[in-house]
């Protein structure tokens, strides 16, 4: 039975994993170090590869379908003609130069209950098999689970601050590109900074991204320090966590 059948809540409650190709990236991660990229940096690797996985043209992208574009003159404003466009994309260009720290976030239905008594759920990780092609296909092949979310946060507000910084997160919102979306567009408007938390539902659902961005601005990947982190993270190699899974204790008293 998975842990979000047990108690519904489990579903808003969420443990992050970070894959890399090199166990050398995880254990820089767990000495605290966290390298953000500028948001511009997935839509130059899709540009690169012509593969969507990492890389991402729409990324902190608005993007519409199937819409006029009226084109005006410039001294006498006079309406001269309207293009029906299939797609259109507008980018900010301070927005894809604010940094991005991303994770993949997972939930009770990603954890099966094992046995439990009146203190606690144990439980191990478990993935379907579309996802984990999907991820295998996508992602590297070591994986660093962050086992206590909230401590994990609270210490990247913290260190970000000791560096003047503010630090913003949430998960990622995925929404089908190919038809115009009221939710999406009412985002955008509230903050241009929203357009980093939509991705296409088509090619990226599968990730359960969430992300942690900064109040600054970065041409190149940055490392920031938070200090260690080591107590609140466990290693394992993607195949590991596809036929073994972690294994953890949940106390039934601190769910919120």
């Amino acid at each position: 039975m998975r842990l979000s059948t047990c108690n519904p809540l489990y579903k808003k409650r969420f443990w992050f994993l970070r894959f890399g190709n090199e166990k050398s990236h995880l254990e820089s991660i767990q000495n605290g170090n966290l390298r953000y990229s500028p948001s511009k940096t997935y839509v130059d690797i899709e540009k690169r590869t012509g593969e969507k996985g990492i890389g991402d043209k729409y990324e902190a992208a608005v993007v519409v379908s199937e819409v006029n574009i009226s084109v005006y003159h410039e001294d006498t404003d006079e309406l001269i003609a309207q293009i029906p466009a299939e797609e259109t994309t507008l980018t900010i260009s301070r927005v894809s130069q604010i940094p991005v720290f991303c994770l993949y976030a997972f939930n009770g239905d990603n954890l099966e209950v094992i046995h439990e008594d009146e203190e606690s759920y144990y439980v191990k990780t478990v993935f379907e098999e579309e996802d984990k092609n999907l991820l295998q296909k996508d992602f590297g092949e070591h994986v660093l689970l962050i086992v206590n979310t909230p401590l994990f946060l609270e210490r990247v507000a913290k260190g970000m601050q000791s560096n003047g910084l503010f630090s913003s997160h949430g998960i990622v919102n995925y929404d089908d590109y190919s038809r115009n979306s009221e939710a999406r567009w009412a985002s955008y408007k509230k903050d241009e900074r929203n357009s980093l938390f939509w991705k296409d539902a088509r090619y990226f659902k599968h990730q359960k991204e969430y992300r942690l961005i900064l109040n600054t601005l970065i041409t190149e990947p940055t490392f920031y320090d938070i200090g260690s982190i080591r107590d609140i993270t466990a290693y394992m190699t993607r195949e590991q966590l596809f036929n073994e899974g972690f294994r953890l204790r949940i106390n039934k008293n601190r769910v919120k």
